[in-house]
């Protein structure tokens, strides 16, 4: 018997006009290797599309996936707007009667839209619960939808046939009557002994790592960097894309261009040597789950400062975590540790110890697994 999972995400993928499908570091094709080494022989996706060449995908940092058993459902560009065409809704209903599990990333716009769906046709779905109700609200609209989220996605995590949480935190608040399982999705593959050595006239340089959107504390990282501008020889780096806001503008009206660098998409290899090249990792989010780019930071053996989050108190110590906001606490922070090499060196080998309990290794036996024991129920 075959087995197939559509898989409901967010995610902009990218396709070209020779069938290409493209993806990024926020979810590579290994991320669906679980489904693969747990009996499932496709993985069927639903998510944002955009058609674009092969040179623009692999310009903004996005790589073809080669299993020719990962598709996208829907061959067309696409965002939120097709959800609420009445049209669209017998193609839905019919796709999710045509699979074997319908697994859904929440909180997502389109997990949320299947999830209904999956529980007004009794269909068999899981969940992958990547962080709290609250993360849509910086977005436009995005607190209206957020309490759309607080009322739906309790009900839905909880009449799921299982629920894998990045955090224990998440799995503590949403509960499900099935499986479940805590298992971050981030991809470490192995522990960077540190190799900090610091001298006090070198540029500092400062790390970030995700999307370039208010969510994320980009607002935040520019007051820190106007805080700390000519009291301090640093530099920031982030990198990432999926910008809400025209940030390269804001930083140049603030004159800040001089200490600000966006260096777009990183493929895997150049988000080795950015991890390499970094001094301090900073991630001042406003909403997280459980965050992914700290802790491959962390395995780089990074001394990281982050906000006060469930997702950020399980993997940092009190120490270096602030209010969110608090940019001026941040600000000061990265100045004392900039005099404080030792410090800085203590602080990085105590986040590659909690990082190695993230190796993919055991990770994703863990998650198989789990999908075995799903499988097994269909």
């Amino acid at each position: 018997m075959s087995f197939s999972v559509l898989y409901v995400h967010d995610f902009s993928f990218y396709y070209d006009q020779n069938g290409g499908v493209y993806t990024a570091v926020g979810l590579p094709e290994k991320y669906f290797d679980r489904f693969f080494e747990s009996g499932f022989d496709t993985v069927t996706i639903f998510s944002r599309t955009e058609f674009v060449t092969k040179e623009v995908a692999l310009s903004r940092g996005f790589l073809k996936i080669e299993n020719e058993n990962i598709k996208l459902l829907f061959r067309e560009n696409g965002g939120y707007a097709r959800l609420f065409n009445p049209l669209n809704l017998f193609r839905f209903v019919c796709c999710i009667k045509s699979f074997n599990l319908v697994t859904l990333s929440t909180p997502s716009v389109n997990g949320t839209y299947f999830g209904l769906l999956c529980l007004l046709f009794k269909r068999k779905y899981t969940v992958e619960v990547a962080g709290d109700t609250n993360m849509f609200d910086k977005k436009k609209g995005g607190k209206i939808f957020g309490k759309l989220l607080k009322q739906l996605t309790p009900r839905i995590i909880t009449n799921a046939l299982g629920a894998a949480y990045v955090s224990k935190y998440l799995k503590a608040k949403y509960y499900c009557k099935g499986e479940s399982l805590v298992s971050s999705n981030v991809n470490i593959n192995e522990i960077v002994p540190s190799s900090l050595t610091r001298e006090y006239d070198k540029k500092l340089i400062l790390g970030f790592a995700g999307g370039l959107n208010e969510r994320k504390g980009i607002q935040t990282i520019i007051e820190v960097a106007a805080i700390l501008n000519g009291k301090l020889n640093f530099q920031f780096i982030l990198c990432g894309g999926h910008q809400d806001k025209d940030w390269k503008s804001q930083v140049e009206k603030q004159g800040l261009s001089d200490v600000i660098q966006f260096a777009g998409i990183l493929n895997n290899s150049e988000l080795d040597d950015f991890f390499k090249n970094c001094d301090l990792y900073i991630q001042p989010s406003l909403a997280e789950g459980i965050p992914r780019a700290t802790i491959e930071a962390m395995s780089y053996s990074l001394p990281c400062i982050a906000t006060q989050l469930p997702g950020f108190f399980e993997i940092l110590d009190s120490e270096v975590l602030f209010e969110v906001d608090d940019s001026t606490a941040i600000a000061k922070k990265i100045y004392a540790l900039a005099s404080e090499p030792e410090e800085m060196l203590r602080l990085g080998k105590a986040n590659a110890i909690r990082a190695s309990d993230f190796l993919y290794s055991n990770l994703h036996k863990k998650r198989v697994d789990y999908y075995k024991s799903i499988r097994v129920k269909l």
